[in-house]
Order: structure tokens, then sequence, then C-alpha cells
């Protein structure tokens, strides 16, 4: 019977973090989606510096402490967003403030690793990882 119960709790041990894994892929094929099919609004949330040393292509830099003070920057209240930054916590912040202050449709991404991360190919738009791979040394193309 012990046995039993161990397994049992390493499914469900396995199932948690599938379903944190998918998950998070979900949020960057919809963030993707509202972005590129819906007009949405990317917005880098860190600071100007942290947006030079790196971005999103496209992404506008509105720092997380800025957000409600730059709200007509960002458009209507029903404009899809999209928050990102170096750190979960500053994408967070920036997101819970534009939920506060009306906006309806706000994804956090969380980092900007995330937004480049492998995608699945079985999501319409989401081109494979595997799709384009160097050729090998010593052979020609």
């Amino acid at each position: 019977m012990p046995a039993t119960c161990g397994a049992i709790v390493a499914l469900l041990f396995l199932s948690v973090i599938g379903y944190f894994f998918w998950r998070g892929t979900v949020v960057v094929m919809n963030a993707r989606h509202l972005v590129d099919e819906q007009g949405g609004l990317l917005i880098d949330v860190g600071t100007p510096a942290q947006f030079t040393g790196a971005h999103i292509a496209g992404s506008v830099n509105i720092p997380a402490a800025d957000v409600a003070l730059r709200q007509a920057e960002i458009g209507p209240v029903d404009r899809p967003v999209v928050v990102y930054a170096r750190s979960g916590f500053q994408s967070a912040r920036a997101a819970h403030v534009l939920r506060s202050i009306g906006y309806q449709r706000v994804v956090n991404v969380g980092t900007i690793g995330r937004w480049g991360a492998p995608v699945s190919p079985q999501w319409e738009g989401d081109p494979s990882p595997e799709a384009v791979k160097p050729p090998l040394v010593g052979t020609t193309v």
C-alpha cells in the first residue's frame, strides 16, 4: 500500500509541474496573439537603462513606477496591454497597477527571456524552434 501512495504523490507532483509549464506557454502565446493580431501594446516596464540594454522589438518603455502616470500613452482601458520586465516582480507590479486603474485586458509575460522561449509547434503562428538548424561542420550546403 505505501508504494501506491508514493506513486500517486509522484504523479500529482509531475502533474503540477506540467500544469505550470503549459500555463506559462499559453500566457506567452496569448500575449503574442494580442500584440500581433489585436493591436495590443507591448510595454517594457524596466528602467530606461534596462530598456536601452535589451528589449523586445516593437515594445515601448514605461517604467513600472510610472505606469499609472502615463495612462495617456497606453491608450483606452479596453486596449490589450502586455507587460514584461527583467524581473517577474516588476512586471507583476505593473500589471496589478494597470488592472487597478481599469485596464481589462492585461497580460503579464514575466521576464523578457520568456518571450523568446521555445514555443509549441501545435499552436498556429508559432514557428517550431527546430525548423532552422545550422549545417554540420565540414558539410557543404
